[in-house]
């Protein structure tokens, strides 16, 4: 940017505002993308953080106390394909842990799974 100054002599001269250097400016940049990598960061392992302590609320039954049980539908799906692929990573190292209900109800608890399931898959693969 330039200014027309006047000087004490009357003189008209040409006054220029201190621009930045590339380097100032790129470091501007990299804090900016530093600030948002950090934010999606925290985001991130706060969701993490949420589903891991909702996903205690996982039931665990053996198949004949299943046999019993009123079956699930289409929520406890949705709920069960969300937590699944923290079910799935527990499961590789607890026997008694699996990422599907026995008890359900067929259909809607399928469909409900794959939503969940779908739901959680992309969240992870949203365009920035």
């Amino acid at each position: 940017m330039t200014a027309i100054v006047n000087d004490c002599d009357g003189i008209p001269k040409v006054s220029r505002a201190p621009q930045s250097t590339a380097i100032e400016r790129r470091l501007r940049e990299m804090a900016h993308t530093t600030l948002n990598r950090l934010d999606r960061f925290v985001k991130c392992g706060f969701f993490i953080a949420i589903i891991l302590l909702l996903s205690g609320c996982a039931d665990k039954l053996t198949f004949s106390q299943a046999a019993l049980r009123h079956p699930v539908g289409f929520w406890y799906g949705l709920w069960h394909g969300m937590i699944m692929p923290f079910a799935w990573f527990i499961s590789l190292f607890v026997k008694n842990v699996a990422i599907y209900a026995v008890y359900n109800n067929g259909g809607w608890y399928d469909f409900g799974f794959v939503i969940g399931c779908a739901i959680i898959i992309s969240s992870g693969s949203r365009a920035t």
